[in-house]
Order: C-alpha cells, then sequence, then structure tokens
C-alpha cells in the first residue's frame, strides 16, 4: 500500500479522506460493484455521458469529465504531466508526496479533494438527477 500516506496523516478533511480510502480500497460503490450484487442500474457513467460504463477506472480519470478537472488543477498547480489511469494518479501522486513539504501537502489535499467532488458530483448526477453549477 503505497498510497496509504495520501489518507494516513494528510491535511485532507476528513470526510474527504475517508472516500479516497474507500476508493483506493476499491470499496465505493460503483455501478459494476452494484451489478455485482445482483442490483439493477444504469450502468453509463453520468459524469461524461458518453455510453462508458462506470467503474472505478472510468470515474477517475478516464472519464472526459474527471480527467478535465484534475488536468486543469494540475496544470493550474504548474504540473506538465498527461492525466493518466487511477492506479498511475496515484502512484504518481503518491511519489510526489513521501515528504512533508508545503507542496505535496497541497497536492495530498488537492487529490483528496478532487475523488471527493468527483464521487459527490457523481452521486448527485445519478441519483438526484442534479448538476451542480459550473463557473465556466
Amino acid at each position: 500500500m503505497k498510497w496509504r500516506g495520501l489518507v494516513l496523516g494528510s491535511k485532507t478533511i476528513p470526510k474527504h479522506k475517508f472516500i479516497l480510502w474507500l476508493a483506493l480500497m476499491g470499496r465505493l460503490a460503483t455501478v459494476d460493484r452494484i451489478q455485482k450484487w445482483g442490483v439493477k442500474v444504469q450502468s453509463d457513467c453520468v459524469l461524461c455521458n458518453t455510453g462508458a460504463e462506470e467503474t472505478l477506472q472510468h470515474l477517475f480519470f478516464q472519464c472526459n469529465y474527471s480527467a478535465y478537472i484534475w488536468n486543469s488543477i494540475l496544470q493550474w498547480l504548474g504540473e506538465k504531466r498527461k492525466v493518466s489511469n487511477w492506479e498511475e494518479e496515484t502512484e504518481w501522486i503518491s511519489r510526489k508526496t513521501r515528504n512533508n513539504r508545503p507542496r505535496a501537502q497541497i497536492l495530498q489535499f488537492l487529490y483528496g479533494t478532487t475523488v471527493y467532488h468527483l464521487w459527490s458530483e457523481r452521486n448527485i448526477r445519478r441519483f438526484q438527477d442534479k448538476k451542480k453549477k459550473s463557473r465556466q
């Protein structure tokens, strides 16, 4: 568990840290997991509406919507890299935040916050059929 530093001892908001921990453990109730429990539910990703199946991998960061948000944050931070998949992003952020410098703490915070808010937006769209207003 190379990612444990993202959860343990980080300055991330507790509820963000909890959702991040669930995601890192593969325990978020994504559609593919819900369907394995025998529950019938629409499988399309509600964030990108491309017809892609909602999985943890897709939600974080193969989905155009989530990739755009994470990429925007990375650009704002001056990080010159292409957003990859869930495992590679988690591996990258884990390596980048091994020290306790302020920038590492900011990266940990923003990663946890991004995962939390993407999951929150997914839930609002899936269960309330609403979207948060965008500043764009």
